[in-house]
């Protein structure tokens, strides 16, 4: 959760150049999850999957074991980056954008 000011400094920085940012919350409520987006002051779309948490298919699927887990889609929809730390978050995004 710490890394969620992250997420959101690199949504602002580059939602402008085509940067899509959406939250997976594994929160079983979805207003538990509202209010974490709300205290963390996150302005990209955040849902809750099914309510299942980590139980949710969806998560099962994707190999995802702890939160945050931050993928890299790019805009084909080709998953281009699994498991990025957030403290790389930026440089990537930075990276794919740039095309290389």
């Amino acid at each position: 959760m710490s890394e969620l000011p992250l997420v959101q400094r690199v949504h602002d920085k580059f939602r402008d150049k085509g940067l899509q940012t959406i939250g997976l919350s594994v929160d079983r409520s979805g207003a538990v999850a509202k209010k974490v987006v709300d205290e963390k002051g996150l302005t990209f779309p955040n849902v809750v999957y099914d309510g299942e948490g980590f139980n949710a298919a969806l998560y099962n699927e994707m190999g995802i074991i702890h939160v945050p887990f931050l993928m890299i889609v790019n805009g084909k929809g080709e998953v281009v980056a699994m498991d990025v730390a957030a403290k790389d978050l930026d440089a990537e995004v930075e990276k794919l954008l740039a095309g290389d």
